[in-house]
């Protein structure tokens, strides 16, 4: 059994409500993969056959890594290495190990790539070595999305991007996975993104949220008018927007009401959450564009006010 325990246990958790099963033609139990991932996540089981439920990169190790507490390194090695297919698995193992996303993004995966981008300093290759790093960490953080719940229909809607001189496009998946474990419907417009295109587009999805995230800035003065920019078009439709990078945390920016700094995905988590039960609490319907005059307040982030 992928949990090791009877398949009588998985009946009665079953019959039980504590896990959701569909019923086949045959009348056999179905367990659909996001609801397992569920499950063991909440209940802390240990994964004993994860190859069962098609996640092969946690056959190799990982998940003794993790647990031993030694996932930060492994990770770090598996990376600068190049080995793909550990490195999935030791992020995929550190969700199942019931982390949240934000704090595996700025832990392990921070923790890794902020090593990673400094050996272009000593070494020739350290360049090449953060590219095929960057790409591992992507692919990694699509797979983990793929064992996620799905996000109902009628969840609030979040869209973000990466600056339009911005060429990474990692940070940007990470927000959009971290609002997609908060509840959101996010869509990630990616790198290379116009502030006028993404506002746009938070307008047709009627966002309650906007992410925007500058990992680097050449030109202070029109990185901050592009910012001031977007975030007079976020005001415009009632949403909240979100600014996170290097680029931008911490430069003097001008008042923006309703916009708010974060300085890692655990801060844009918290925003995310006090976004939702503002509008719950306000009682609108789900999907609503949330009153200008009505955005809350109060984050453990930076708020840039009036």
């Amino acid at each position: 059994m992928v949990v090791g325990v009877s398949e009588s246990s998985l009946k009665r958790w079953v019959d039980e409500g504590r896990l959701v099963a569909a019923r086949t033609a045959g009348g056999h139990r179905r367990i659909a993969l996001h609801e397992a991932i569920r499950f063991i996540r909440d209940t802390n089981q240990m994964l004993v056959h994860p190859e069962l439920l098609g996640l092969s990169d946690l056959t190799a190790g990982p998940l003794s890594d993790v647990t031993t507490g030694a996932g930060d390194a492994a990770l770090h090695r598996a990376l600068e290495a190049g080995n793909a297919e550990q490195s999935r698995g030791l992020v995929l193992a550190q969700y199942l190990a019931s982390r949240s996303i934000a704090s595996v993004c700025d832990g392990p995966i921070s923790h890794a790539m902020n090593r990673i981008g400094e050996l272009w300093r000593h070494n020739d290759s350290g360049i090449a070595v953060e590219h095929r790093a960057t790409q591992i960490v992507i692919d990694a953080l699509h797979q983990v999305r793929a064992t996620m719940p799905p996000v109902p229909d009628d969840a609030p809607q979040a869209v973000g991007s990466a600056g339009p001189s911005d060429l990474h496009s990692m940070p940007t998946l990470m927000a959009a996975t971290v609002l997609m474990e908060c509840g959101y419907r996010d869509t990630n417009l990616g790198a290379y993104m116009p502030v006028e295109s993404l506002v746009s587009a938070a307008r047709d999805a009627r966002a309650a949220l906007v992410w925007f995230s500058v990992a680097m800035q050449e030109d202070t003065a029109s990185m901050v008018a592009q910012i001031k920019k977007l975030a007079d078009g976020v005001s415009a439709i009632g949403a909240t927007l979100v600014l996170g990078g290097r680029g931008v945390y911490g430069t003097s920016l001008p008042p923006m009401p309703g916009t708010h700094v974060v300085g890692s995905m655990s801060e844009l988590a918290a925003v995310a959450r006090a976004v939702k039960t503002a509008r719950a609490n306000r009682g609108l319907a789900a999907g609503a564009t949330a009153p200008a005059e009505h955005r809350s307040n109060g984050f453990k982030a930076t708020k840039v006010r009036r």
